[in-house]
C-alpha cells in the first residue's frame, strides 16, 4: 500500500512537472522574452557560453517555472531582469534531458538587459549582507579564501577560477565545501552556546536554534543539500518537542520526500541525489561501517594522558573513515557515471583534511559574524589563511 501511494505521489507530481515545463516552453516560444520577468535563484558559474544560471519566470500570474538563464556577464543571486533575449527548448540528448530533469524548460540566451533590480524583503537584507561578506574575504587574492567562500557563502565561483574545485572533485573532498550538514551542526553549536546563557525554554530555544540555521541556509543561496538538512534538522526538533526520540533515516526520507514532492526539478540536481544518498547511506550502514574497522583495528590499551589523547585521536579518525567509506560506495553509481572516475584517495584525505576543514569553517563563521568589526575579522581572516593554505 506504502509503495502504490509513493508511486502514485510520483507519477501525479511528475505528470504536473512536464505539464508546466510545456507550458512555460510554448509561453516563451510564443511571446517575446522582453514581456517576462527572470529572477536568478542561484549563482552564476562560467563556461565555455558564458555565465549560465537557474532562474525563475513570472509573469501577470506569477511564476510559470525555471529556465537556464545564459549571459555574457555574471548577475547578482536575486537579481530580477527584464531584457531582450532568445529562448531555446531542451534540445534531445544528454543535457537536455538533464535539464528536464531539474525543472528547466530551456535556456533564455540574455542580448541586452533592460531592468535589472536587487531583491527586496528579507531575503534581499540576507543577500546583502552575504555580498558585504563575499567582498570583505576577496575569494580571489588566495586558495584560503576561495575556500573561505564555497564553505561561508556557498559561493564557488573563486573556486572555479583558480582550479580548486577540479582538484577537491579528484580527491573526492568537494563535499567537505558543499553546504550541508556539518555547516549547520556548527552553526547550530555557535548559536546553542549563546543560547545556554539564557533563560529560554524548550520552545522558543528551538524556534532561534531553527531561525538561526535557517538564515544560514539562504545566506548561502539555498543549495538543495544544505535545505535537505536544514528539513532534517526542522523534523529533529519537532520530534523532540513532542515527545518522541530522533530517528535519523526518518527525519531523512521525510525531508527527502517533502522536497521532491514540493519541488520536483531538485531531484534532477546532482548535489541533492548525492546529499540524499550519503544520509540515507550512513544512516543505514555507518554502525556497520564502524563495527567492522574496529574489528580489523582491534582494542588499544592506552596508558597515561598521551594514551588516551592517542586514543581519542584514533577513534575519530576510525569513525571519519568509516562514514567516508560508506558515503564513497553509496554515491559511486553518481559519480562514476557523472564524472567518470573513482577517487582511491578520498578515505585518506578526508581523514587528514575534515579536523582542518571543522577549524577553517569556525574560523569563517567568526569572520562572517565580525564583518562589521574589520579589525576583529582580520584577525579570524588571518587565521583562516593559516589553516587554509
Amino acid at each position: 500500500l506504502t509503495l502504490g501511494v509513493a508511486a502514485s505521489c510520483a507519477c501525479v507530481v511528475c505528470a504536473g512537472e512536464l505539464a508546466r515545463q510545456g507550458a512555460l516552453a510554448g509561453a516563451l516560444s510564443t511571446s517575446p522574452v522582453s514581456s517576462w520577468e527572470l529572477t536568478l535563484e542561484a549563482d552564476m558559474s562560467e563556461g565555455a557560453s558564458g555565465w549560465r544560471g537557474r532562474a525563475r519566470v513570472s509573469g501577470e500570474g506569477g511564476s510559470l517555472g525555471r529556465v537556464w538563464l545564459l549571459a555574457d556577464e555574471p548577475v547578482e543571486l536575486g537579481t530580477t531582469l527584464r531584457c531582450v533575449g532568445r529562448f531555446e527548448e531542451n534540445e534531445p540528448g544528454d543535457w537536455g534531458a538533464s535539464s528536464r530533469a531539474q525543472g528547466l524548460a530551456g535556456t533564455v540566451r540574455v542580448v541586452r538587459v533592460l531592468e535589472s533590480a536587487p531583491a527586496t524583503g528579507a531575503w534581499g537584507a540576507v543577500l546583502l549582507v552575504r555580498s558585504r561578506v563575499l567582498e570583505s574575504l576577496d575569494a580571489g587574492s588566495s586558495d584560503a579564501r576561495a575556500l573561505l567562500a564555497g564553505a561561508i557563502c556557498g559561493s564557488t565561483v573563486a573556486m572555479a577560477e583558480r582550479g580548486l574545485d577540479e582538484i577537491f572533485a579528484t580527491c573526492g573532498i568537494s563535499h567537505l565545501v558543499a553546504v550541508s550538514g556539518g555547516h549547520l551542526v556548527l552553526v547550530g553549536a555557535f548559536v546553542g552556546a549563546a543560547l545556554s546563557r539564557t533563560r529560554l525554554g524548550p520552545l522558543p530555544r528551538s524556534a532561534v536554534l531553527l531561525a538561526s540555521t535557517l538564515g544560514f541556509v539562504v545566506f548561502c543561496g539555498a543549495p538543495s543539500s544544505a535545505s535537505r538538512a536544514w528539513a532534517m534538522s526542522l523534523v529533529a526538533e519537532l520530534s523532540q518537542l513532542v515527545g518522541r526520540r530522533a530517528h535519523p533515516l526518518s527525519s531523512a526520507s521525510a525531508a527527502t520526500l517533502a522536497m521532491a514532492l514540493a519541488d520536483p526539478g531538485v531531484t534532477g540536481q546532482l548535489g541533492y541525489l548525492l546529499s540524499v544518498s550519503c544520509v540515507c547511506g550512513i544512516c543505514a550502514l555507518g554502525g556497520y561501517a564502524r563495527y567492522l574497522l574496529r574489528v580489523l583495528v582491534g582494542t588499544w590499551r592506552v596508558r597515561g594522558r598521551v594514551g588516551r589523547a592517542l586514543w581519542r585521536a584514533g577513534e575519530g579518525a576510525q569513525e571519519a573513515l568509516a562514514l567516508t567509506l560508506v558515503s564513497q560506495a553509496v554515491t559511486a553509481p553518481l559519480t562514476c557515471a557523472t564524472f567518470s572516475r573513482l577517487s582511491l584517495v578520498a578515505p585518506v584525505a578526508n581523514v587528514v583534511l575534515a579536523p582542518l576543514f571543522s577549524a577553517l569553517l569556525a574560523l569563517g563563521l567568526a569572520a562572517g559574524l565580525l564583518v562589521w568589526v574589520p579589525a576583529a575579522q582580520a584577525v579570524a581572516l588571518a587565521g583562516a589563511d593559516v589553516v587554509g593554505a
